[in-house]
C-alpha cells in the first residue's frame, strides 16, 4: 500500500458508511498525502478541512476539491507537511501509547505512604 500511496499526490476516500478506510487515512497523511473524504471517513481524525485534508460529501464537492488540488500545488504540499505532522504529533504509536499511559494514571489511585515516625 506505501508503494502504491508513494505513486500519487492524492487520496481519495469516498467513504459513506463504515470504518475500515480511517487506518488507510491516517497512512496515506503520514506520508504526506493530501486525502479527499467525507466527514464519515475523517470521525475520529483531528483534521481540519484545507488544513490537513480536503472534506466533501457530495459528488459537486469532491469535483470542487479536486479542482482546488489542480489549482493549488503548493499549498497542497503545505498540507501534506501537515498532515504528516499531525499523524506524528497524534497518532503515531508513542503519542497513543503516553496518551494511555496519562488515561491510566488519571484512572488509577497512586498508593499512600505513609512516613515512619
Amino acid at each position: 500500500a506505501k508503494e502504491f500511496l508513494n505513486q500519487h499526490s492524492l487520496s481519495v476516500v469516498p467513504l459513506l458508511s463504515g470504518s475500515g478506510m480511517r487506518a488507510k487515512i491516517l497512512e496515506a497523511m503520514a506520508l504526506g498525502k493530501v486525502v479527499i473524504t467525507t466527514a464519515i471517513g475523517l470521525e475520529g481524525i483531528d483534521a481540519q478541512d484545507r488544513e490537513q485534508v480536503l472534506i466533501a460529501n457530495t459528488p459537486e464537492e469532491f469535483e470542487a476539491a479536486f479542482a482546488f488540488a489542480l489549482a493549488n500545488p503548493k499549498h497542497l504540499r503545505e498540507m501534506g507537511r501537515r498532515a504528516r505532522q499531525l499523524v506524528e504529533e497524534r497518532y503515531d504509536n508513542l503519542s497513543i501509547g503516553r496518551a494511555l499511559v496519562e488515561a491510566y494514571e488519571l484512572q488509577v489511585p497512586r498508593p499512600v505512604v505513609e512516613e515512619m515516625v
